[in-house]
C-alpha cells in the first residue's frame, strides 16, 4: 500500500446523526483539493443513501440505483 494513502470511516449505531452527509462532503472536499488522486468511496449503508447522491440525487439517483440492484451491478 502506497504510504499516502488515507482511509476514514464514518460509523455510527444511531440514524440520524449526519453520516451520509459528512461522508459525501469530505470526500467531495477531498478530490476537489485533491484533483491528480483517485478517490474511492465506499457506502457500507443497506438504505445505500451516498450511492443514491453519487448517482444524481434523489430521483435520478433512485432511478439508477434501482437499475444497478436489479442487474445486479456495482456503482463504479
Amino acid at each position: 500500500m502506497p504510504q499516502d494513502t488515507i482511509r476514514y470511516a464514518i460509523w455510527n449505531n444511531k440514524g440520524g446523526v449526519g453520516k451520509t452527509f459528512l461522508s459525501f462532503m469530505l470526500s467531495v472536499e477531498y478530490a476537489i483539493k485533491n484533483p491528480s488522486k483517485k478517490i474511492i468511496v465506499v457506502d457500507m449503508c443497506p438504505q445505500a443513501n451516498l450511492s443514491e447522491i453519487f448517482l444524481g440525487g434523489n430521483n435520478k439517483g433512485s432511478k439508477q440505483l434501482e437499475k444497478f440492484i436489479k442487474d445486479k451491478k456495482t456503482v463504479f
